[in-house]
């Protein structure tokens, strides 16, 4: 897990800025990819409205033109048709048929002006109109002529003439006219009859694209998160993987290239694992200057003290006893607390060194009493077991199990009085066997019960050393026992007193191997 001195320390601006630029990078592909096709999108889109509203407006259109060339030419054939009666002599009807010369000459130029306004922006539509235009402005001409005659009050004579000029004019006319508006009325009834047509298979188109924008959209975000699925969650197995081969103090993967912020993290991580290594380097040199340039000078003056103050180096003041007493005292708990921070080590280090057997419970509280049992005759203390019947076995480390429960009889073995007794029995509890050290005439808190075999325990609780003693037994006993797979604990008793507890996998298998090897140690 070492690395190049530059990758060790990142730089915090360039740090900074290849997260800008990944963030700026994948925030561009997410913006721009989709926004590049709804442009394109929309751009078809309003291009297919607008042809469907010119098809529309071409239909309004000829339907329109349709209306008022149909209204010209009626009002047109009406005045023809009434000069026909007139030239037939029936004069006393040129009242009505001067209305309606007068209606022609209103209505007509106002269905005209209404047409050349339609078609005024398509030149074809204004050549195609020109002869129908002549047509019936020359037939305008002639009902005006023929309107001021009849308004002078004419005489049947005049009239006559004059119809009869409108009569000589009539044949050619009315063919004319005819022809003209055959040619432009079929035109726009084509283009009447072809448009709903057209607009509908513009309309299928328009769904059509429609459909196939929604359908893009779905692909591009389907794409664009499998993209990023694959860039990310790649990357992200990798630092996965990295954590677990970190916690297994193994070396690392490669560091991943790129520079967006995935990159920066893992290098991040990286920094963080050398200066684990780092960390772990100098703890492993300090517990090798603590286990051989410590320990080994401590041990030597503390076989010192002891011969002092037996008095088989001569004889000590009275003086000085107490305190080569202290002392021989605080050099045992130092040398204690390191091998305590070694074991600590070793078991951190190497979790998997447990050497788990099938073992009687008997077996390890006697090996844990037979440790103590000339402090406890020294100190007045009775050390006994109190176990059910029938053999009971258990899944564990025994060497290790045995340094657990020593370790609790010591610390009750700190806060005894002379004729205290300290019982040591086991339950089975569900599928485990609970282990227990009970001792009398001792008060401990509940709050200090939960942190009792912390760590840290003496920064929680400032009395918490005066109630379970100082040092990291207790922490290194909890340590040995979760790696076991068990768990551990102190509780009061209504009697009075407190009780220390641990449990561990109970196993009926190979129980008799287990006694076996328990008669022959």
């Amino acid at each position: 897990m070492q690395y190049d001195s530059t990758r060790k320390s990142i730089n915090a601006t360039g740090a900074r800025r290849g997260f800008q630029f990944g963030v700026l990078s994948k925030g561009l592909l997410i913006v721009c990819v989709p926004l590049f096709f709804e442009i394109i999108f929309f751009a078809v889109l309003t291009a297919q409205t607008a042809q469907l509203e010119i098809e529309v407006d071409k239909e309004y259109r000829a339907k329109r033109i349709l209306q008022l060339v149909g209204g010209m030419t009626e009002l047109v054939y009406e005045v023809v048709a009434g000069a026909s009666q007139l030239s037939a002599g029936r004069l006393e009807q040129s009242a009505q048929f001067r209305d309606t010369v007068n209606e022609v000459l209103t209505v007509v130029p106002n269905y005209r002006a209404q047409l050349m306004d339609l078609i005024k922006d398509n030149p074809r539509d204004r050549e195609t109109f020109k002869p129908f235009d002549e047509c019936y402005a020359r037939a305008l001409v002639l009902f005006r002529k023929i309107s001021d005659q009849i308004e002078k009050g004419m005489e049947p004579r005049q009239a006559l003439y004059a119809v009869g000029e409108l009569k000589v004019e009539r044949e050619s006319l009315l063919e004319r006219y005819t022809k003209s508006v055959k040619s432009f009325i079929t035109q726009y009834k084509n283009i009447e009859k072809s448009s709903p047509q057209r607009q509908r298979r513009m309309r299928n188109q328009q769904k059509n694209v429609l459909l196939l924008g929604l359908l893009m959209n779905i692909v591009i975000a389907v794409l664009l998160v499998l993209y990023f699925a694959r860039s990310i969650t790649g990357r992200l197995k990798i630092m996965t993987a990295n954590t677990v081969l970190l916690a297994k103090r193994q070396p690392l993967n490669p560091p991943i290239s790129g520079s967006d912020e995935i990159a920066q993290l893992d290098a991040v991580f990286h920094q963080m694992a050398d200066e684990l290594a780092e960390a772990g380097r100098r703890k492993k040199e300090f517990m090798s200057v603590a286990s051989h340039d410590i320990r080994s000078p401590l041990t030597s003056v503390l076989g010192n003290l002891v011969l002092f103050n037996h008095g088989s180096l001569g004889e000590v003041p009275m003086q000085a006893r107490d305190k080569m007493l202290s002392t021989e005292s605080n050099v045992r708990k130092l040398i204690t607390l390191i091998g305590d921070l070694i074991e600590f080590d070793k078991l951190e280090t190497a979790p998997d060194s447990m050497k788990m057997e099938v073992v009687l419970v008997e077996s390890l509280f006697d090996k844990a009493i037979q440790i103590h049992e000339k402090a406890a005759e020294k100190l007045d203390v009775e050390l006994d077991i109190d176990l059910p019947d029938g053999e009971l076995a258990v899944l564990a480390d025994t060497e290790r199990s045995v340094q657990v429960i020593s370790s609790l009889i010591n610390n009750c073995l700190n806060f005894v009085s002379a004729g205290d007794r300290i019982l040591c029995s086991a339950v089975v509890v569900n599928e485990d066997v609970e282990f227990r050290i009970l001792q009398k005439n001792r008060v401990a808190a509940q709050e200090l019960h939960e942190i009792a075999f912390e760590r840290d325990r003496g920064e929680m609780h400032s009395s918490v050393k005066q109630v379970f003693g100082p040092g990291l037994a207790l922490p290194l006993c909890k340590l040995i026992i979760e790696y076991q797979g068990g768990k551990i604990g102190v509780r009061s008793v209504e009697s009075g007193g407190i009780l220390f507890w641990f449990s561990l996998k109970a196993c009926k298998a190979s129980l008799a191997a287990a006694e076996s090897a328990y008669k022959e140690s």
